[in-house]
């Protein structure tokens, strides 16, 4: 499969070693380093700072459009969040203020009567 920026860096071919295993003492080809074929419209040097260019945007462009996103959500999420918990904390306050105020009795019917009643009955007992 041909390179996608081989217009830009030029053709290459793979130039390797022929070195014996240390292991077994047979020879073993290793790759050595490229070596240029055909020239490309840039020098190596200019190669290399296009392509570290090219990397360095893409992996920001990853990230920060998606970061600004998610801090302006997060920002509404604690402003529910403080809200909801102001609500939350007076509606508590406004539904137990007769419970801590001992004005609050259970009437003989209901359908929590059942439940009032076992638990009586486990401490009789």
């Amino acid at each position: 499969m041909p390179h996608v920026l081989s217009v830009l860096q030029g053709v290459q071919k793979a130039v390797f070693v022929t070195e014996k295993c240390e292991a077994t003492g047979e020879p073993v080809r290793r790759f050595d380093h490229f070596e240029q074929v055909t020239p490309g419209q840039m020098t190596p040097a200019e190669y290399d700072a296009f392509v570290k260019d090219t990397v360095s945007f893409f992996s920001t462009m990853r990230r920060k459009p998606v970061k600004a996103e998610r801090q302006s959500l997060g920002i509404w999420v604690l402003l529910f969040v403080a809200v909801f918990t102001l609500f939350a904390a007076m509606l508590k306050k406004e539904i137990w203020k007769d419970v801590h105020l001992g004005q609050y009795r259970i009437s003989d019917s209901g359908w929590w009567s059942p439940l009032r009643d076992l638990g009586q009955a486990r401490f009789r007992a």
